[in-house]
């Protein structure tokens, strides 16, 4: 068994089944825009016809292809392409999810294919839907990126007490981690009694919605907090026993690291303030993906805008700044004629002494005389 086996338990059918029905209409739709070939109902009866026709061209031409009559009172007819079966991707759901489980849910889709291949001939397109429909083997594909629609569906719940640090009436933590995106909510609470652990879980799940399932190992204890929170918020959480009793404990201890390593810096006893930096910092650490839990749930920050222009918007006419222009030219002229008139004013005056200096120069000279 692979090592995501232990998650069959919580594997939906229905669920999965209905995901790969529509990514296989909406990939059927464009193959028909393409012309690519894909095996559905309709293309597996035409082949059927060809190879069954009176036509001698038309069974040299699909040679390869045989037809099997298996019931002959029902009329069904099954297409062999060189001794295998041809299964339309309508029909194949089954087949691909049986040799999928053997495999141990394994999100490596090629080899899911290679064991398919040795019976049947199925789309290639199949096999990656379904491990993409797939909701185990979605939480640890992260390399494809992760649907939107699976955040908050599972999320692991447990309560650790703080002990090297002192804050008062703080003594313990409770910790809210998203199976599959891995996002951390940390909160201190004043004690593991049911109405604290209530109160936390509320705010939580009024900021970012109720999960479907909620994974502790005190069930019991959890369910009667999950029902006062049900009635609350009118959500449907339901309590399971968590599988994963080692990521927990790996989770308790990285947490208590990084809350040293900051009470350290700071110089601070106040853990209860540093358990936001510590959710901050673990929600932005990347993954062997270079992607961070923040990323996968609110999106990567500092995207590049396309640059392209919208065609459905009018381009807008420059302004028209020549008022501006002929503001500018008159306040010049008023500048250069104000100067004139200063200079003439100037010159005026000059004339006006100049003659008064003469006449009387002219009087002093008579008197002299």
């Amino acid at each position: 068994m692979g090592k995501y086996a232990q998650n069959a338990s919580y594997f939906c059918v229905s669920e999965t089944k209905h995901d790969f029905e529509q990514l296989m209409k909406v990939y059927s739709l464009e193959a028909q825009k393409h012309n690519t070939k894909v095996w559905s109902k309709e293309s597996v009866a035409d082949y059927i016809k060809h190879v069954t026709s009176e036509d001698v061209d038309e069974r040299v031409r699909h040679a390869e292809y045989s037809v099997v009559i298996e019931d002959a009172g029902l009329r069904q007819r099954k297409l062999f392409e060189n001794g295998l079966e041809v299964v339309p991707w309508e029909e194949c759901f089954d087949i691909i999810l049986t040799v999928h489980r053997e495999l141990g849910h394994r999100n490596e889709w090629y080899e899911t294919f290679k064991e398919v291949s040795k019976r049947y001939v199925i789309d290639e397109v199949c096999i990656k839907n379904l491990v993409k429909a797939c909701n185990i083997c979605s939480r640890y594909s992260w390399g494809r990126g992760v649907p939107k629609r699976e955040f908050n569906k599972i999320c692991e719940v447990f309560t650790m007490s703080i002990s090297f640090a002192q804050d008062p009436p703080y003594k313990n933590a409770l910790v809210v981690i998203d199976k599959l995106t891995r996002f951390v909510h940390i909160r201190p609470i004043t004690g593991v009694d049911m109405k604290s652990i209530a109160v936390e879980l509320i705010k939580i799940f009024a900021n970012f919605g109720a999960p479907r399932r909620l994974e502790t190992k005190e069930v019991t204890y959890y369910i009667d907090i999950c029902a006062y929170i049900n009635e609350i918020l009118g959500s449907e959480t339901q309590v399971v026993r968590t599988p994963h009793a080692t990521e927990m404990k790996d989770w308790q201890y990285r947490i208590n690291i990084i809350m040293k390593e900051w009470l350290e810096v700071t110089g601070s006893t106040r853990w209860s303030i540093g358990c936001h930096f510590i959710q901050w910092q673990m929600n932005n650490t990347s993954m062997s993906t270079n992607k961070t839990p923040f990323s996968y749930v609110f999106g990567s920050i500092g995207e590049k805008k396309s640059t392209k222009l919208d065609k459905t918007k009018k381009p807008q006419k420059p302004e028209n700044k020549s008022y501006i222009r002929k503001e500018k030219v008159s306040v010049t002229k008023l500048k250069g004629e104000s100067i004139l008139l200063v200079h003439k004013n100037a010159i005026q005056k000059r004339k006006s002494e100049v003659e008064v200096n003469e006449e009387t120069q002219s009087v002093i000279k008579s008197q002299n005389i």
